[in-house]
């Protein structure tokens, strides 16, 4: 789905109708469904990349704030080895190993390894003390508006603009 389309713009007026329509207790819940809605729309064969993502980057937040010294380097080089493979699977696997299975490449795909690699190497140098529930990072992950286009964002910039409700009440 492309911005200038008129499928977008119908996805959009909806989207905006949720969060007029919905308590805003639900809104981290609407941007993880609706960015899901978005990605998947191109071919929702490939919508368990950001699900994937967002499920190892939650997974090693969880444990890293447990057993931060336990974890350490072998848990942090398996979360970026991890984060690395769909991306490496799906952009360089005939490239590497000179086959010609022709993956298909998901859109979004660097975004989404970037965006995992800084939420990831945040977390260890302790730029971002992470305490976001899963539908938080798969929001950050999969947020439709920059998803395909970027820029890459930081966890900092962006899940705490996650949490603050906004509001689209028409005032009369």
């Amino acid at each position: 789905m492309l911005f200038f389309t008129l499928e977008f713009v119908s996805f959009f007026c909806i989207f905006c109708l949720f969060v007029y329509i919905l308590p805003s207790k639900y809104q981290v819940h609407l941007i993880a469904f609706g960015s899901l809605i978005f990605y998947g729309w191109w071919d929702y064969s490939f919508l368990p990349v950001p699900i994937y993502a967002s499920l190892i980057i939650f997974l090693y937040s969880v444990y890293y704030r447990k057993n931060a010294a336990v974890f350490g380097a072998i848990g942090f080089s398996a979360a970026i080895f991890l984060i690395l493979a769909p991306l490496v699977w799906f952009k360089y696997f005939d490239f590497v190993f000179g086959t010609n299975l022709q993956v298909g490449l998901p859109i979004g795909i660097s975004f989404i390894t970037f965006s995992a690699l800084a939420y990831i190497i945040d977390i260890k140098r302790g730029d971002y003390d992470s305490k976001d529930s899963y539908l938080e990072v798969l929001s950050y992950i999969s947020f439709f508006p920059q998803l395909i286009a970027g820029p890459i964002l930081r966890p900092n910039q962006l899940v705490f603009q996650l949490r603050n409700k906004f509001n689209l009440r028409l005032r009369g």
